[in-house]
């Protein structure tokens, strides 16, 4: 205690006194106290108190002793509050270090989290630009094959156009060759007949020599004798030494005529191949490149002879079919007639009724209906 509190411990020391047991304190009893409370480390026990304050003194004393308890206590608490608070103040460290690790690691995952952005940006405008230059090179090389594909449009066109052409002119000139041959073949024909009606002719008033082929007839003096004649107009005229004239005049459609004096024919050959012969009877004949062959004789019948060699005759609203294998169909009058090579006949007449005649002379007979009828 300083100086203040132990006076003010003596005051009161007096007062108590005083109103105890009213007897004076020395001067000798206070020395004497005070020697022993310096000369001993021992909680101070004055005699003056231990005289004349026994009850205080243990009162006093148990104070003490409480609050040397509250005393330890408080500094258990206050170590147990050190300890805490250095616990807590670790982990306040621990907590700041985990923060500012948190803090720069997150730091560290934004600036790597921007640099990926950055390169995934730069990746993708590398590769939008890769893309455009992949685009651009791509519609380079369609344009470029557009272009070849016009190009070998264009060549395939150009030759098949000159294939075209020179298929066009080889034809004609088949065509061409095919007329003069057909020309050839019917002058050739001509002249065997001219040749042999020159023969009959001259037959009773000398006797006259065998002659060879027309082939080499042309190649002999005969076709030597005869004259031909070429007019301004295209117009070939030969005349044979019997005074036969055959005529050839070619038009300008391609068209070729021929005029045989004897006996008086007039033969058409179209471009076409389609020949047409007049007769000086009034016969008209059509040859066409088929094989076709239609004659319209003086009494207007009418014949046609197909390639296969069917024939259909119209004589006076009479019309008759010959076939290939010899069956003959005939329309009379609203009644059709077929005979079959075998002799079977068949008769279909104009309401729809048919007839059966066997070679053997059998006869069926059916109605209109299909029903048979005795």
């Amino acid at each position: 205690m300083d100086e203040l509190e132990k006076l003010d411990e003596f005051e009161q020391l007096e007062n108590m006194v005083a109103s105890e047991d009213n007897q004076p304190i020395t001067m000798q009893d206070l020395m004497e106290d005070s020697v022993m409370s310096l000369s001993d480390h021992e909680p101070v026990q004055s005699k003056i108190l231990n005289k004349y304050f026994p009850s205080q003194i243990k009162r006093l004393q148990e104070l003490n002793d409480r609050q040397e308890d509250d005393s330890h206590q408080e500094i258990q608490e206050i170590s147990r509050l050190k300890i805490s608070n250095q616990k807590l103040k670790k982990e306040n460290e621990d907590k700041d270090r985990q923060h500012k690790r948190l803090k720069k690691e997150q730091e560290e995952f934004e600036s790597y989290k921007k640099a990926e952005m950055d390169r995934i940006q730069q990746l993708h405008l590398e590769n939008v630009k890769s893309l455009k230059r992949e685009r651009q090179l791509e519609r380079q090389e369609m344009e470029l094959l557009r272009a070849q594909l016009r190009e070998q449009a264009e060549g395939f066109k150009s030759k098949e156009t000159r294939m075209q052409s020179t298929q066009e002119r080889l034809r004609k000139k088949i065509q061409d060759l095919e007329t003069k041959n057909r020309e050839l073949q019917d002058e050739i024909k001509t002249l065997e007949k001219e040749r042999a009606r020159f023969v009959e002719r001259h037959a009773a008033e000398k006797p006259i020599l065998k002659k060879p082929p027309l082939r080499e007839v042309r190649e002999s003096t005969m076709l030597k004798t005869q004259e031909e004649l070429k007019h301004a107009d295209g117009k070939r005229e030969r005349i044979y030494p019997d005074g036969t004239k055959l005529v050839r005049l070619v038009s300008t459609d391609g068209t070729v005529e021929y005029w045989y004096s004897e006996p008086k024919i007039r033969h058409l050959t179209y471009p076409n191949g389609e020949q047409l012969l007049e007769f000086s009877n009034g016969q008209v004949e059509r040859r066409y490149q088929d094989g076709t062959q239609e004659i319209l004789f003086v009494d207007k019948t009418e014949q046609i002879t197909f390639p296969d060699g069917m024939v259909k005759r119209v004589q006076q609203g009479k019309r008759t079919i010959t076939y290939p294998d010899g069956t003959v169909e005939v329309h009379d009058h609203g009644i059709r007639t077929k005979t079959y090579p075998d002799g079977l006949l068949k008769r279909v007449f104009e309401d729809g009724s048919q007839e059966v005649i066997w070679p053997d002379g059998r006869v069926r007979r059916k109605n209109a209906n299909g029903v048979p009828v005795s």
